[in-house]
């Protein structure tokens, strides 16, 4: 039994469906955020309308297409419904915030989920080429710092340690023209 199941754990069609299962959990979790969002939002005009003052954050909702910008505006709009309950009006503020606080939980939850699952799935060696991919970003960066440190005096000098190198020989974009220097003879 127990090597059946480890069996299956492997099986990467296996991965695959549970990684898809994760990201629709997750985008559920999403859509119901956004929801509490539009309910908060409204909760708040109608306190506006009656002269209460109330912060922006909770009167205007920005576009989150994002995981993590969905997330940070979330957690401001929870904590300014907490600041602000007194000026709110209508029934249930206790389970709205609750329902606030519950989904910024499962937010958080739902995505690093996802993301773990998510990985497991790449291949070791996609994943030891990210893990030295990441070596060398952090080396870069600390030699960009040591110049910057060592130049710190001479802006012009300074300059010269950045990430440049990061996009030297990419390749060629669609109906991307090559510098002059680069086009063949």
């Amino acid at each position: 039994m127990v090597g059946k199941v480890d069996a299956a754990r492997k099986d990467k069609a296996l991965m695959k469906a549970e990684s898809e299962e994760a990201t629709n959990v997750q985008n559920e979790a999403f859509r119901r955020a956004k929801v509490w969002r539009r309910k908060v939002a409204k909760r708040a005009k109608n306190a506006a309308e009656m002269g209460k003052s109330m912060p922006d954050g909770l009167l205007k909702i920005s576009h989150a297409r994002t995981i993590p910008a969905l997330q940070g505006q979330h957690t401001e709009m929870v904590k300014l419904l907490e600041a602000n309950l007194g000026n709110l009006h209508g029934a249930n503020l206790d389970k709205l915030l609750e329902e606030g606080k519950k989904l910024e939980t499962e937010l958080r939850t739902k995505d690093a989920t996802q993301e773990v699952k998510r990985l497991r799935e790449l291949p070791d060696s996609v994943k030891e080429f990210y893990f030295q991919k990441g070596l060398l970003y952090t080396g870069l960066k600390m030699v960009n710092n040591a110049g910057h440190e060592l130049w710190s005096g001479d802006a012009s000098l300074a300059a010269r340690y950045n990430l440049d190198i990061l996009g030297r020989n990419r390749g060629k974009r669609k109906g991307e023209e090559p510098p002059e220097g680069a086009k063949p003879n």
